[in-house]
């Protein structure tokens, strides 16, 4: 807290004497206690004067105060948020806690399947693609973050994989030749089942791609394409209201991507797209 000559940006209070700066935004000491008046795992009144810690919920990437000794606690793996005194559970060497826990627990292969199979059914009956990665495997954000090697995922919720060998020929004019090996699709916990269905899409959408064109490294129109054909399962499931969000994204790359993909589509259709993205192949 200190004083400044802005202006809050919850109330518009101007020139509040005390106020905070969180997340780029100016509060002032009233609309801030309204928003964080609690430590989330001790429950101790916050005051300005605190050197309070704050921490993003992984699952809705909201803001989460503790106070100083809270904020010391292990962090759970799952949530990414410091654990409750007396609430951590360790599984497989991760940290995790209650809540977390508590709903790895409950997640099984009947789980997973429920959401995958009309998936799988999907991409069969509108691409005559058969889904080469076997069933998906469950992970936490963290383990999502070291599968793809990306510390910041932003609003990925699923990773596809694949593997290929690689032969090199002794005569340079032959090039070298790639051999699909196998792939893997990993989904995030916590997902409700429609976001689970269509998080499955879009990775299975990569499939499809890398079995077009292989190793396809144009990302705009990667991910274009597999949120192009989540936004086609949303259609076929009647969730419309989920594309609405899919074609606003303002990411340049995911947003932007699917509507460049849809425009395409819309002229040339679905081989037009195909074609397009032949030509800007370099396998």
């Amino acid at each position: 807290m200190s004083i400044t000559s802005a202006s809050c940006t919850i109330c518009g209070t101007p020139h509040p004497i005390n106020y905070v700066v969180l997340d780029g935004k100016c509060m002032c000491d009233i609309c801030w206690h309204k928003m964080f008046p609690y430590c989330k795992s001790c429950g101790v009144r916050l005051t300005y004067d605190m050197n309070i810690a704050y921490f993003f919920k992984d699952r809705d990437g909201k803001l989460v105060p503790y106070c100083t000794k809270c904020s010391k606690n292990p962090v759970c793996c799952c949530c990414g948020l410091p654990i409750q005194s007396g609430h951590k559970k360790i599984h497989d060497e991760r940290f995790y806690c209650s809540e977390c826990f508590s709903s790895i627990l409950q997640d099984n292969t009947l789980n997973i399947s429920e959401v995958w199979f009309p998936v799988c059914k999907f991409m069969m009956q509108k691409f005559n693609f058969r889904v080469r990665s076997p069933l998906p495997q469950l992970v936490t954000r963290a383990q999502l973050s070291e599968l793809s090697g990306n510390p910041d995922m932003g609003q990925e919720a699923g990773l596809y994989k694949y593997t290929y060998t690689i032969k090199t020929n002794i005569f340079p004019l032959w090039g070298s030749q790639r051999t699909f090996s196998n792939c893997q699709i990993f989904l995030l916990k916590g997902l409700t089942a429609e976001h689970s269905e269509e998080v499955l899409a879009h990775e299975a959408g990569h499939d499809l791609l890398d079995s077009i064109l292989p190793m396809f490294s144009e990302k705009l129109y990667s991910e274009g394409f597999a949120q192009y054909i989540a936004s086609q399962y949303n259609t076929c499931c009647n969730r419309t209201s989920r594309n609405e969000e899919i074609f606003s994204n303002d990411d340049p790359v995911y947003g932007d991507g699917v509507r460049l993909v849809r425009d395409i589509v819309a002229k040339t259709g679905f081989y037009g797209l195909v074609n397009m993205l032949r030509s800007k192949y370099h396998g």
